[in-house]
């Protein structure tokens, strides 16, 4: 797997997008906190999205793919919290998370498929 400098940054940021979702722990101390399982969960996924990148950071393709599995999950839990009447730093924390995964998706998804045409070519 080739290291280069965009996939990288992009494994940054699934890295900061990872450490918010762990921030959304302080969340158990708001006025209208998020069940508690899904702040769990969230900041679950987090540590495994940064977990995962620092494993690809060594060129592990298992690492990628669990960072990118990671926070695919992560988005579609952080989505409802939109309409749920979250207060608004959450809303801020998640969007920030949202938009830094799509960003760490498209600097990284060239070496995905690159490694896809490569086996199936083998």
């Amino acid at each position: 797997m080739t290291i280069s400098a965009p996939f990288k940054l992009g494994l940054a940021a699934f890295a900061t997008a990872g450490l918010l979702d762990v921030l959304q722990l302080f969340a158990l101390n708001s006025s209208a906190p998020a069940p508690v399982g899904v702040i769990l969960l969230a900041a679950g996924l987090g540590l495994l999205s940064m977990i995962g990148a620092a494993v690809a950071w060594s060129g592990s393709r298992a690492g990628l793919l669990t960072a990118v599995a990671a926070r695919v999950v992560a988005t579609a839990l952080g989505l409802p919290a939109f309409g749920l009447g979250a207060p608004l730093w959450v809303c801020v924390i998640i969007a920030l998370s949202i938009v830094l995964s799509v960003v760490g998706l498209f600097l990284t998804a060239g070496t995905l498929r690159r490694r896809s045409v490569q086996a199936a070519r083998s």
